[in-house]
């Protein structure tokens, strides 16, 4: 649950702007102690698309996949005091 907190966290600082996922999982492995794995943080991502929380889109060039909140993400974290 903390890795959900977190990745919720970081997306919403970007204030609906997309953030590349090595950026986003660094950044949840550092806020978090002990840290995550990076297929921890990777399958929370993947969670929280699968529920709604984040979107993502994928550039054709690099295959980076990019993240943001949404609406729905925004309203948990609320939730959850975030």
């Amino acid at each position: 649950m903390m890795i959900r907190i977190q990745l919720l966290r970081e997306l919403d600082r970007c204030r609906g702007f997309l953030l590349p996922e090595p950026t986003l999982c660094t950044a949840v492995q550092m806020a978090l102690a002990p840290r995550p794995t990076l297929g921890e943080v990777e399958a929370e991502i993947q969670e929280c698309e699968r529920k709604g929380l984040v979107s993502g889109a994928t550039n054709e060039l690099t295959g980076v996949r990019r993240w943001r909140i949404t609406d729905l993400g925004k309203s948990v974290l609320q939730e959850i005091g975030g």
